[in-house]
């Protein structure tokens, strides 16, 4: 297993514009337009590595016959008024 091809191609890009926007937003041209631009590329940066910290370091992709495999019982799905 591990991280699939394109989970590590759009962290480099988001890597990438993360750096290009803390770069702008530490120039002398920097302003509030600026500041919200790398705020922004931070944010999606944090959104994605949580996002494959989540996915596959924390909960291993498993399907349903995995989980009754392991002794474990399925997910309850249906919602029901308490």
């Amino acid at each position: 297993m591990g991280v699939p091809n394109a989970a590590e191609t759009r962290l480099e890009t988001l890597v990438e514009q993360a750096l290009d926007a803390l770069r702008d937003a530490q120039s002398s041209a920097r302003n509030v337009v600026l500041n919200q631009k790398m705020r922004t590329a931070f944010g999606e940066f944090t959104d994605h590595m949580r996002d494959l910290r989540r996915r596959h370091f924390f909960m291993p992709p498993l399907i349903e016959a995995d989980l009754v495999s392991l002794g474990m019982r399925l997910p309850d799905t249906i919602l029901i008024p308490i």
